[in-house]
């Protein structure tokens, strides 16, 4: 089965963020945003290629996600 890198696929409880390199600022990006914007089926990476940076209008330059359920630290 092949696992296609579409935003569709991206799951509930992973976050994503990015940074602007020009303003230094840090955004949590929402996923449904993205979803509504270009459409399930929509390749992640070029979705976010697309993403600007909501204070300066420059295309942001780094990306970050994560799966929100995932501990950090020793286990318990």
């Amino acid at each position: 089965m092949e696992i296609r890198d579409i935003l569709g696929n991206i799951r509930d409880d992973h976050v994503i963020y990015a940074d602007c390199g020009p303003c230094r600022r840090s955004f949590r990006l929402d996923v449904a945003v993205l979803v509504e914007r270009f459409g399930p089926d929509y390749p992640t990476l070029d979705a976010l290629r697309k993403v600007v940076c909501k204070e300066c209008g420059r295309r942001l330059t780094t990306m970050r996600a994560y799966d929100s359920k995932m501990q950090v630290g020793p286990p318990r």
